[in-house]
């Protein structure tokens, strides 16, 4: 099953416009008396800049003063009207960018990543001169060597420096760094409010790359709808603090991907999209991992070290469907009834990476686990959470079952083995 995770803009502009008038001298009579010397009348607050002429007049280098010369009073100048919304208004020496121009500036810094299974995604450039790229956890989790693709067309060989499966989240180095390699200018998500603007920029499956003779990244934009969220509804997926959502549209193969907000500054990774509620189809609901979680976490990734990983991936069973089956277990169609009938917690094994604790502990693709530490899983949310609070360095109880393709429900093959935790960094 290919998890729904995603991977996506917004445009802010304002103007101030402010109505000023100007005072109109009063003509002298014919027979001026001559004029009082009198202390000139102190200044009045002027919107106007006193280096400028007043609207509709000339430059004369003064004001009116014919009125004055004869004698008669001079009429305050009025002040400009108040505008109660200009002081919340934004102007382009804001720095506010449209999506189009949030795009332009940060394509050639957002590169798909490629595992050598077949499976892809999204990332980005924080470091250009070392070739240091952030994407999700399970972009990575494939089988077989990473790659890297920009842009500009160029494919170079990747390794992951650490992983945070539980954070979903993956620091990646390139092996030689291309030509004109940019990067992204991290930004401060906590600054994000609801209906701010924001960009989505990946590499979504939908769009195929190959097909159109480039690998140039799309794009889609959006508002905030929760700036700050601490868990995505309904989702089998790692529960991150702190996530954004919002409705710039991603789709399988954004994951990893930048969210930009309207200054061009990356507040979140993409990460998924929750298309199914209480048995109701979602729209416009997509969410990404905040800076003011990621950062932390990627500053100890690019360190080389990893948080929570086992070396596999998986997903609730209750999500799996008779095509997912079928690429999992031969004539796997007929397993989910089987396991529905069952009445068992499952959380199911998609792929187990080379070299790691999960292959070495003989855990299997096609395995399902039912449970960890003696507590029962059903969803990767809950392996995380035995992970986390599991010791470093100490073997965990993992139970399963392993169906071959003619047994039914009634008839399956248990298995318990012991997980070994790693306390060292990871680095392929």
């Amino acid at each position: 099953m290919e998890l729904t995770r995603r991977t996506t803009w917004f445009t802010v502009a304002g103007v101030v416009a402010a109505l000023l008038t100007g005072c109109a001298g009063g003509q002298a009579p014919s027979a001026a008396p001559p004029a009082v010397p009198s202390a000139a009348p102190p200044a009045v607050p002027s919107a106007v800049d006193a280096g400028s002429p007043a609207p509709g007049s000339q430059a004369t280098g003064s004001q009116d003063t014919g009125a004055a010369d004869a004698g008669l009073p001079v009429p305050p100048t009025p002040e400009a009207p108040h505008d109660p919304g200009s002081a919340d208004r934004t102007t382009a020496d804001d720095g506010v960018l449209t999506p189009k121009e949030v795009y332009a500036g940060n394509v050639d810094a957002t590169v798909q990543v490629l595992v050598g299974d077949g499976g892809s995604g999204s990332g980005f450039v924080i470091d250009a001169a070392e070739g240091i790229v952030v994407t999700n956890a399970h972009v990575t989790g494939g089988v077989g060597p990473l790659s890297v693709a920009t842009s500009r067309g160029d494919r170079v060989p990747a390794r992951r420096l650490g992983v945070s499966p539980c954070d979903d989240l993956a620091v990646l180095q390139l092996n030689t760094v291309p030509r004109g390699l940019t990067q992204v200018v991290l930004g401060d998500s906590t600054a994000l409010q609801s209906q701010d603007q924001v960009t989505a920029i990946g590499f979504p499956a939908s769009f195929d790359a190959a097909a159109n003779g480039s690998r140039t990244a799309v794009s889609s934009s959006g508002n905030v709808q929760v700036p700050r969220l601490d868990a995505a509804p309904d989702s089998s997926l790692p529960l991150y603090p702190a996530a954004i959502q919002h409705d710039a549209v991603i789709n399988p193969g954004n994951s990893g991907g930048p969210l930009f907000n309207d200054r061009g500054e990356v507040v979140g990774v993409n990460s998924l999209g929750n298309t199914q509620q209480g048995g109701r189809t979602i729209q416009g609901q997509y969410y990404a991992i905040s800076t003011e979680h990621a950062l932390p976490v990627i500053e100890r990734l690019r360190e080389g070290v990893s948080y929570s990983d086992v070396g596999l991936t998986g997903f609730d069973f209750s999500e799996l469907t008779a095509e997912d089956a079928a690429q999992i277990w031969q004539d796997g169609a007929r397993h989910p009834a089987a396991f529905a009938q069952a009445g068992l917690p499952a959380f199911v094994v998609t792929a187990v990476e080379s070299g790691s604790p999960a292959e070495a502990a003989r855990i299997f693709q096609g395995d399902v686990i039912t449970s960890m530490a003696g507590q029962p899983v059903s969803s990767f949310a809950e392996v995380c959470d035995v992970l986390a609070s599991a010791t470093p360095g100490e073997a965990v109880v993992v139970e399963g079952v392993y169906m071959e393709p003619t047994q039914t429900a009634d008839v399956y093959d248990l298995w318990r083995v012991e997980l070994q935790l790693e306390d060292a960094s990871a680095e392929d």
